[in-house]
Order: structure tokens, then C-alpha cells, then sequence
């Protein structure tokens, strides 16, 4: 399977899209082309736990943010797709990023190995912007360094479901919300390019 090292504006382009005059590559089955966008990032290394995978679930659902994201269907569908493997989903309910800082604090250190982040996000001029929860429920727009002091612990996996997350600005000058959060210290950062 190729793939494509992406730094700076190169991981702007749309990959995805690459077509040979008769169809999209990402179509065809031989050769299987998958593209895969990475860094380069000297980064700790990890054994695997001889435990059941320990997930970290929040959705964000601020008040007048459209549309209304079904996530407890998404969460089902975690538990529907994983119910033959050994996992404890741990959910954090209000889609406030302090009280998430809470819930991960009351775990011993490196207890997460994923955090999965649902919810809509946004590309702004100063970067991707994760639309979060205040305490009341107002939208509070969150950028990497916000999530990343967040999750003070952060887990092996971090997947950001949200339209745009992996989505550089600017064509491409200004990183996406996945490269500034691997710029941080994520190990892996997973997001989507554009909106569907």
C-alpha cells in the first residue's frame, strides 16, 4: 500500500481525489492505494497492555450549533462494532473540556489508550477550532493547545470526528487541528479532511 509522507502544504492536497483518466485511484483493488497523510515525529514507544482497551468518549452538542449530531448512536455503534473484543468505553457527558480534565484526573496516569472527540469543528484563520461545551452549554470553540491541556494525559490514540480536523488552512500555511495536536505531543492523531 503507498503512502505519502505530508509536511506543510503538501498535506493540503487532495490525495483522496488523484485519478488516472479512467477512475479514482482509491477505487481501484490492485494496486490497493490507500493515502495515508503522517509526521515524522520522534515519539515514545508502547507495549501493548494485557487489559481490555480503555476508551475515552466525548461528544460536543453546544446550544444554536447545527446540525444536531446523533452521538449516542454513535456510541452505540462502538459498542455494536466492538462487542466481540475486550473494551471499557468510559464517557464524559457534558462536552465540556474542564470537566473532561476532571474525569481523566480521577484515573491513574495513562489509564486512556484512545480519546475519541465527536462533534463539529471549524477551520479558522488562526487554525482548526473543536466547537466545544462551557459549563452552560454555549459553544466554546477549542484549539489544540485547549485540548491538549485538556487531556494533560494524553492518550496513545486521539481521533478527532469532526468535519475539518485534519483539514490545514490557508492552503495549507496554517496546520490543521491533527498537526497542531501532534505538535503537542499527541502520539497519533486521527480527523477528518473536509466535510461530507
Amino acid at each position: 500500500m503507498p503512502a505519502i509522507e505530508t509536511q506543510g502544504r503538501l498535506s493540503h492536497l487532495p490525495w483522496e481525489v488523484m485519478h488516472d483518466g479512467n477512475g479514482f485511484f482509491v477505487e481501484q483493488k490492485y494496486p490497493l492505494i490507500v493515502p495515508v497523510r503522517w509526521q515524522d515525529k520522534k515519539r515514545a514507544t508502547y507495549e501493548p497492555e494485557n487489559r481490555p482497551l480503555q476508551v475515552l468518549f466525548m461528544a460536543t452538542s453546544p446550544i444554536d450549533v447545527q446540525p444536531v449530531l446523533d452521538f449516542e448512536r454513535e456510541e452505540g455503534l462502538i459498542l455494536e462494532t466492538t462487542s466481540r473484543h475486550p473494551l471499557n468505553l468510559t464517557v464524559e457527558e457534558s462536552g465540556d473540556l474542564e470537566e473532561l480534565n476532571h474525569l481523566i484526573n480521577s484515573y491513574e496516569s495513562a489509564w486512556f489508550d484512545i480519546f475519541h472527540l465527536s462533534g463539529h469543528a471549524r477551520l479558522t484563520d488562526d487554525g482548526g477550532r473543536f466547537l466545544t461545551e462551557s459549563e452552560t452549554g454555549n459553544m466554546l470553540p477549542a484549539s489544540a493547545q485547549r485540548i491538549a491541556e485538556a487531556l494533560t494525559r494524553m492518550p496513545k490514540i486521539v481521533f478527532l470526528s469532526g468535519c475539518h480536523t485534519g483539514e490545514a488552512g490557508k492552503e495549507g500555511a496554517v496546520p490543521s487541528l491533527c498537526e497542531d495536536l501532534l505538535e503537542l505531543g499527541a502520539q497519533s492523531v486521527l480527523g477528518w479532511g473536509v466535510r461530507y
